[in-house]
């Protein structure tokens, strides 16, 4: 179908109508990614989350059938549910810019929707991961958090006409392969993608925070559980976990392996006018970017979410769903694979840049 057409990788901030932005608080490892209507109307979006343990803000107004049919903003940000005060910020920023939907009486509601990963034990720690694996000296360390709201403030303010990734935005304290503990995992990051299809613009932005590993487009382990040089398979970890539990339950002793806390957050952007069932359907087939490139994927201790935004700049007589749906998935696979491949090493958590580099430097 797609023979006759030109296929252009671009820029992914620039798909018409959308702004994006970026603010970290680089001393606690955290941040987020903001992304505004440049239409004051702002844009139709959905939602698809698949997560067991979602940090969300706003979602059910992008059910169908919901009385507010567009938004102005949607939020990316680390801090898990204490993240979700960024968008606060971003609803201050657009109130003093007069957007938002209009209630009467002067008075102006901004709608913000948003989606939080847990990051918050790269916060914990002041110079190294590894600190972490003593869990008595944590519990009486001072627990200070960034100021989200302020993020989400300032993430407005300084809008990006290029594309950013890794340690950007909500991508500064995203990390994968995190089943064998924060000291064997690899760093994550914030990702970017897009092309254009003839006049079709379609892209995805996405916070790559995963519990297992990263696997590319040859299915090879790109990023996970990283010890003694090599990468580990989070499967027969998962197994060996299982396997613990079970001999812990029979003998009624307490199990000593600690949760595992993830998520990764996507918004999958298009200039092609949808509705928001349309939406909705193109971020269910999103999800399967999810599955081919983390593997595993969707966990109770997961918020795994998707928003799909559409800018409603082109107006097209038939909209195929199944195309613009597998594009979606295209374009956030490869925005997955930018996250973890343009990551540096942060906190005592190696990078893959990192790691092709040694494997370089020992040929």
């Amino acid at each position: 179908m797609l023979a006759s057409c030109t296929v252009e990788i671009v820029p992914f901030t620039s798909i018409q109508g959308i702004l994006v932005g970026h603010a970290e608080a680089n001393e606690f490892g955290s941040g987020c990614s903001v992304l505004l209507s440049s239409n004051p109307k702002g844009f139709i979006m959905s939602v698809d989350v698949r997560g067991g343990a979602p940090a969300t803000k706003e979602t059910d107004l992008l059910k169908p059938g919901t009385l507010v049919e567009r938004c102005n903003a949607v939020v990316l940000s680390g801090g898990s549910a204490f993240g979700l005060e960024a968008s606060n910020g971003v609803m201050k920023y657009l109130r003093e810019k007069g957007v938002g939907v209009d209630t009467g009486c002067g008075i102006i509601v901004p709608i913000v929707c948003q989606a939080s990963l847990y990051d918050l034990k790269f916060i914990r720690c002041k110079e190294n991961i590894k600190e972490l694996l003593n869990v008595e000296e944590l519990s009486k360390t001072e627990f200070i958090l960034p100021d989200y709201k302020e993020l989400g403030y300032k993430a407005c303010q300084q809008i990006s006409e290029k594309d950013l990734n890794g340690n950007v935005g909500a991508g500064l304290g995203c990390s994968v392969g995190k089943l064998a503990g924060m000291h064997l995992s690899m760093k994550g990051g914030l990702g970017q993608f897009a092309v254009k299809i003839n006049d079709i613009q379609i892209g995805a932005m996405v916070a790559v925070n995963a519990l297992g590993e990263i696997i590319d487009e040859d299915g090879q382990v790109i990023a996970g559980i990283y010890e003694n040089g090599t990468i580990g398979n989070s499967l027969k970890v998962l197994l060996q976990e299982m396997k613990q539990t079970s001999e812990c339950n029979k003998q009624k002793n307490e199990l000593t392996t600690l949760p595992h806390f993830n998520t990764t957050i996507a918004v999958v952007v298009t200039n092609v006018s949808l509705n928001k069932t349309q939406a909705n359907r193109i971020a269910c087939m999103a999800q399967d970017a999810y599955a081919r490139r983390i593997r595993p994927s969707h966990l109770m201790r997961d918020g795994d979410s998707i928003f799909v935004v559409s800018t409603d700049a082109l107006k097209l007589e038939d909209v195929n769903l199944d195309v613009l749906g597998s594009l979606s998935c295209e374009v956030l696979e490869r925005a997955i694979l930018n996250g973890v491949k343009f990551a540096d090493s942060l906190k005592g958590v190696i990078s893959h840049k990192d790691i092709v580099k040694m494997t370089v430097n020992q040929q």
